[in-house]
């Protein structure tokens, strides 16, 4: 228990205050104040009892130090020794540290503690306490002391004793061992499953995701009734399939219309029929045709439309580069002049298509024995689909004959038309048509579609992607080179970034860049307690606007302590309406 301390009052020397010396009825000796009360002649030397004496007998008797009342001692102490009352005795050295108050070992006090407090064994100041062991057997009082103590084999829990808690940590690694300790700990990039063994740290990831998974089994947020996530994370329009009149195959939504019976396979159309060859042809995966697949898809990535690919989360730029274009027309004459195109030159451009690297194997044939041939003019007409439907108002001439490459089989189209702010759909396709430009009539070329698969194929490839045009029977058109990349978005601005690493435009001298237009170098009407353009943040300073995203702060708005807007509000407005939140410009 801690106890009450003795007040230093009680033990301290009171101030005296000023001294007064005390010489009545003295001739010599102490005055009380470290002087004197006067010096004895030469006939009277000495001083005894504050009077003038011819003579003087040393008083020591008793004694071994101090003054022998002559004017000597009766004898000097030893080095840590003091002299006290004629006796030499050990030097007392006060021992206060780490003390606040009780004694210093010398007969002081090291403090005082208030009056609502203690000093404890441990000279420290406690508040009064009083122990409380109501219903309890064991455990702390409530001032530093115990209720009790348990037996052997039971432990203190609440204040009452119960038997010892036995760990189950069979089979286990890490995790809770059911007596509130654990099994053991696992290692950096490990973390504890729920059968209690370490397993690799799962980091999951909703970056650039809407819906689905982060890739640890937690949400990354849920679709709209009437949309579905896909397998890039983001909710798309419900796509709405059809199995009439199938048998077999897709719905047109991946999913299946049913399977054949063994011997037979699914053709195009949907209809389970013997002896089917299986068409893999231009396909990674998917239906092969015959009720077994063209391939799996691995590494995160998903079959769209028969080839695996990840699919673009962010709208995207679709370029039409050039083309790759067979040597002639189907009747065998070349585009343009004499000659014949023979069925060797036929069947050796088909072998080049067909083979491990058919891009370089065509351009080399190209290139030489059917090099020698007059080479078309060719120009493009591309018609967007966005989900499925062409719509006129997207679709034209991307190149005309006046500015085509002429006398090419691999036309690279100037300025490599396309389209910007594409979003990929599963439905969505482009229908390519090249014609042979001609002086007096026109050779139509070919037409293909590009669909989703190829755009999310050329998404992945990073670069230029030459498209294989499969459905070519009069093999006219060979390749289309697409490029698929981040779309620039400079919609209502004038400056800033466009979202693909580029600007939208800069500002002239004494201007600076706002929400993606030039202001002037004054702020206007904005004043020192700022705005919130959504999540930015912008004031005034010495009549220069200055800026800060709240994106990693949320929310911006005002701030009550400082009276201006700021990052980390509750994204209010300010409440006097004397600074409005929406900015001036």
């Amino acid at each position: 228990d801690a106890t009450p301390d003795t007040k230093p009052e009680e033990d301290a020397e009171p101030d005296a205050g000023p001294c007064t010396p005390a010489c009545d009825g003295k001739e010599c000796g102490d005055d009380g104040c470290g002087g004197d009360c006067g010096t004895c002649p030469e006939a009277a030397p000495f001083c005894v009892e504050s009077k003038c004496a011819t003579e003087c007998v040393p008083a020591c008797d008793g004694k071994t130090c101090g003054p022998d009342g002559c004017g000597e001692v009766c004898g000097t102490c030893e080095d840590g020794e003091l002299c006290n009352d004629g006796v030499c005795e050990a030097e007392c050295v006060p021992d206060c540290d780490d003390k606040e108050c009780g004694d210093d070992g010398c007969g002081k006090s090291c403090g005082t503690c208030d009056d609502d407090s203690s000093c404890s064994d441990d000279f420290e100041c406690v508040l009064n306490c009083t122990p409380d062991c109501e219903g309890k057997i064991c455990g702390d009082d409530g001032c530093g002391k115990s209720c009790g103590v348990c037996d052997d084999g039971s432990s203190c829990q609440d204040g009452t004793c119960i038997d010892d808690c036995v760990p189950a940590c069979q089979n286990k690694s890490c995790g809770a061992d059911g007596c509130g300790d654990v099994c053991g700990v696992c290692d950096d990039g490990e973390l504890c499953n729920a059968s209690g063994k370490c397993a690799p740290e799962c980091v999951g990831s909703c970056a650039n995701k809407d819906c689905g998974s982060d890739g640890c089994g937690v949400s990354c947020g849920a679709c709209d009734a009437d949309q579905t996530c896909n397998a890039s994370g983001k909710c798309i329009d419900n796509c709405v399939g059809s199995c009439a009149g199938k048998q077999c195959g897709d719905d047109g939504c991946g999913v299946s219309c049913g399977a054949c019976a063994p011997g037979s396979g699914c053709n195009a159309a949907g209809k389970c029929v013997a002896n089917c060859t299986p068409n893999c042809t231009g396909k990674t995966c998917g239906a092969n045709g015959c009720g077994g697949t063209c391939g799996t898809c691995f590494g995160g990535e998903t079959c769209v439309i028969d080839v695996c690919a990840s699919t673009p989360t962010e709208p995207v730029r679709v370029q039409f580069n050039g083309a790759i274009v067979g040597p002639g027309k189907a009747n065998g004459t070349p585009w343009d002049g004499p000659g014949t195109i023979t069925a060797a030159n036929w069947s050796a451009l088909l072998e080049a298509l067909l083979g491990d690297a058919p891009v370089d194997d065509t351009l080399a044939l190209l290139n030489g024995v059917l090099g020698g041939f007059d080479k078309p003019d060719p120009t493009v007409k591309v018609e967007f689909a966005p989900q499925g439907s062409y719509d006129p108002a997207l679709s034209g001439d991307l190149v005309t004959d006046a500015d085509n490459q002429e006398n090419t089989y691999t036309p690279q189209w100037p300025g490599n038309p396309g389209y910007n702010q594409v979003t990929w759909h599963a439905a969505m396709k482009f229908k390519v048509t090249l014609t042979d430009e001609d002086l007096a009539l026109d050779d139509p070329m070919g037409a293909a579609e590009i669909h989703a698969g190829h755009i999310a194929a050329a998404w992945k490839a990073g670069g230029v992607y030459s498209v294989p045009v499969f459905d070519q029977t009069d093999n006219q058109v060979l390749f289309l080179e697409i490029e698929v990349k981040c779309s620039p978005d400079c919609s209502g601005k004038s400056c800033g970034d466009d979202g693909c690493g580029g600007v939208c435009g800069t500002c002239p001298n004494a201007t600076s860049c706002v929400a993606g237009k030039c202001q002037g170098g004054a702020c206007g009407s904005l004043s020192q307690a700022g705005c919130c353009d959504g999540q930015q943040l912008y004031w005034c300073d010495a009549n220069v606007i200055q800026g800060l995203d709240c994106t990693a702060s949320p929310s911006c708005g005002w701030s009550p302590d400082n009276s201006w807007y700021d990052c980390g509000t509750d994204g209010s407005a300010d409440p006097s309406g004397s600074d409005p939140i929406t900015c001036p410009f």
